[in-house]
């Protein structure tokens, strides 16, 4: 696995199976790392604000395509929520 993030904050992404939208708010850390599969770990944030931690490996295998960076989150959530950036 490559140590450099694929991705950067506020890189808009694409899921390619279900064609839902997320946009990062983390990057992974080599000092940080996920429970559940003890890798550095991306935070990404769905347009119904429910929030999403993965993998790096898994983010960057694929399953999600880079559409562009997001210049407004504000404009990215459907509904009023706290967002942590």
């Amino acid at each position: 696995m490559n140590n450099v993030p694929k991705f950067t904050k506020k890189s808009v992404l694409q899921h390619v199976k279900t064609q839902k939208i997320y946009v990062v708010l983390k990057t992974p850390n080599k000092c940080e790392l996920l429970e559940d599969c003890r890798e550095p770990f991306y935070k990404y944030i769905g347009s119904d604000g429910v929030k999403w931690y993965r993998c790096q490996s898994q983010m960057e295998d694929g399953r999600f395509a880079l559409i562009e960076p997001l210049l407004n989150m504000e404009d990215f959530i459907e509904s009023p929520c706290v967002v942590e950036v």
